[in-house]
């Protein structure tokens, strides 16, 4: 049973990475490239990086309180 938490675990993490590095990439990279000269192209990858951000949130809500409530806290 141990295993299933560890994927559990890894599964949060891996989520987590996904949704910080989203938004450090719409915090970071959109603002300096909505000077370049496509800005239709940088609409496309982050509607992107929002898609996979709510896919980020839906794996992190259940394994999150799936792990708060496997180790009592």
């Amino acid at each position: 049973m141990g295993e299933v938490w560890l994927a559990v675990c890894w599964l949060h993490l891996l989520a987590m990475a996904l949704l910080v590095g989203g938004q450090l990439f719409r915090a970071a990279v959109v603002p300096v490239a909505r000077r370049a000269a496509d800005p239709e192209r940088l609409r496309a990858v982050a509607g992107r990086f929002g898609y996979w951000t709510v896919v980020a949130i839906v794996v992190l809500l259940p394994t999150g309180a799936a792990m708060a409530s496997h180790y009592d806290r």
